[in-house]
């Protein structure tokens, strides 16, 4: 009598996850082009949808199909607006000249809370630590939450970059608003107030301006009270976050030197 009561019990929650799951499919094409066989991008849905899919299968061709290129497609993170992907090339270990991509997709939507146990315990892992913010089409994560990890400014650039990023520059007020949100919320500072983040960026000590990695001007602007200071080799530019009320107005960009440790923040 109890395996008859488990057996009815498991068709309910089947049936009650089948209805409660809708499916939607979508596509995109962009004229793309990489230096390295991997490539991050967002994609967004081309449609309103009521919630997040908890679920979505995407295939990557190239539009001319004589072409011999061959990708796969890697999910990184499920938004309500958009999606991340990572494209990575597999005909070849190399990057790409600019090339007009398809994308295919199919999404799995999900109504209610009606998912069952087993399904919900899969995509929590399938998704944990995966979370990052999207600017501009940049995707941007930090590739480590905790305060024990640190690195000195070339250490951070090889973090990034072995990760198939590079680390971040901050191009306008915008950005850093996004940025400094997305960590003050994800960062786990433990006993700490505040975190130190690096960025890609440059201070000129002599003209006091900020230049990204490609030489463009950077943020400048939002520094923290009584910053930057002088000393020649502090050229670095990192992001002091408030993770606590506590705090207060001791946050914002302060010039380093490269000898000093922080937490890399990548970019894709």
């Amino acid at each position: 009598m109890e395996q008859i009561r488990t057996l009815i019990l498991l068709l309910y929650i089947s049936y009650s996850t089948a209805a409660a799951v809708t499916n939607s499919s979508g596509n995109w094409q962009a004229l793309l082009s990489s230096n390295k066989p991997r490539l991050y991008l967002s994609i967004k849905y081309g449609e309103c949808l009521s919630a997040s899919p908890f679920l979505i299968d995407v295939e990557a061709k190239p539009h001319n199909l004589s072409l011999p290129h061959t990708f796969q497609v890697t999910v990184v993170e499920i938004l309500q607006p958009l999606f991340i992907v990572s494209i990575e090339r597999t005909d070849k270990n190399e990057g790409w000249s600019e090339t007009l991509i398809k994308f295919d997709w199919q999404l799995k939507i999900g109504k209610d809370l009606y998912l069952s146990i087993s399904l919900r315990l899969k995509l929590k892992c399938r998704f944990a630590g995966q979370g990052g913010v999207v600017y501009k089409n940049r995707y941007i994560k930090l590739l480590y939450t905790a305060i024990s990890v640190a690195y000195s400014r070339s250490q951070s650039f090889e973090q990034c970059s072995l990760s198939g990023g590079k680390l971040v520059d901050i191009v306008d007020k915008g950005m850093y608003d996004v940025i400094y949100n997305y960590v003050a919320t994800t960062f786990d500072s433990g006993v700490y107030t505040f975190v130190n983040i690096w960025t890609a960026m440059d201070f000129n000590t002599e003209h006091r301006n900020v230049t990204q990695s490609n030489g463009e001007p950077g943020h400048n602007g939002d520094w923290n009270p009584g910053w930057p200071i002088g000393g020649a080799t502090r050229i670095g530019v990192v992001i002091t976050v408030g993770t606590k009320a506590t705090a207060g107005s001791n946050v914002g960009l302060r010039n380093f030197s490269a000898a000093q440790t922080a937490v890399p923040l990548c970019m894709y």
